[in-house]
């Protein structure tokens, strides 16, 4: 875990698209649509669902992270910011932004439990407690581009449990490093506006041995409003300039 050193800087860049998902004639025929006809040439195919999606916004945000294991302290500085889309067709106020800030935190597996939805999960490489909760099946080996690694899949041992599911891309090697992760949910009827969510990760040594994520990819399908029924919400980061000086 990077936090364990006592200083941590580093470059952080996210991108946010909003779209519409399964996307259909029917829809583009909505009165909150038809007003931008050329909506329609925009339609695209999202690749991780096979679904037509359009997008509707995109937010980009570049920002240096700078953290302090003693006294605790972390402070974002955001170095630039860009806002593109159609606000006016989701102007949903609080409700939107409370959704995002329930689903779009950082995913640190390193912690013993990872908060998304408002909902405690179990890391699946938790020291604490990831042998108990999860059951575990060693797949396969494979290149994970000029890495030979083992594929683990998990779930939980008890399928009633609120936990991940998923694969873990192992170092074949004497150091057993997470070489990428990807990771999913199960669909919950107390979070009722989330259909599928999906969080896909890749891990880099640095020189000086930590194994840190340089590029998260997390996707959320869900409902937004009456009259939007399914919206997909794709949150990309990427992590560089990593300094422990």
């Amino acid at each position: 875990d990077v936090r364990q050193r006592d200083f941590l800087r580093y470059h952080k860049y996210e991108k946010m698209t909003l779209s519409l998902d399964e996307v259909t004639d029917k829809i583009l025929q909505d009165e909150h649509f038809r007003r931008v006809p050329y909506l329609k040439n925009h339609v695209d195919t999202c690749a991780q669902t096979g679904q037509l999606i359009l997008p509707l916004t995109v937010d980009e945000k570049v920002s240096q992270i700078i953290y302090r294991k003693d006294p605790l302290q972390q402070k974002t500085i955001v170095e630039g910011q860009r806002s593109d889309g159609i606000s006016q067709l989701i102007n949903t106020g609080n409700i939107l932004t409370g959704m995002l800030a329930d689903c779009f935190t950082d995913v640190d597996i390193y912690q013993d439990q990872v908060r998304l939805l408002q909902y405690p999960f179990t890391s699946p490489i938790s020291s604490a407690s990831a042998i108990s909760f999860y059951r575990y099946f060693i797949v396969d080996t494979l290149m994970v581009e000029r890495d030979k690694c083992y594929r683990i899949d998990f779930t939980p041992n008890n399928p009633q449990d609120f936990g991940f599911s998923g694969s873990l891309f192992i170092m074949a090697d004497s150091t057993w490093r997470v070489r990428s992760a990807e990771i999913g949910i199960p669909s919950r009827s107390d979070v009722n506006f989330v259909r599928e969510m999906r969080v896909m990760q890749d891990f880099h040594t640095l020189p000086t041995g930590e194994q840190v994520v340089t590029s998260s990819r997390m996707l959320v399908r869900m409902a937004l409003a009456s009259w939007i029924q399914k919206v997909q919400v794709e949150r990309v980061v990427h992590c560089s300039g990593w300094d422990f000086a």
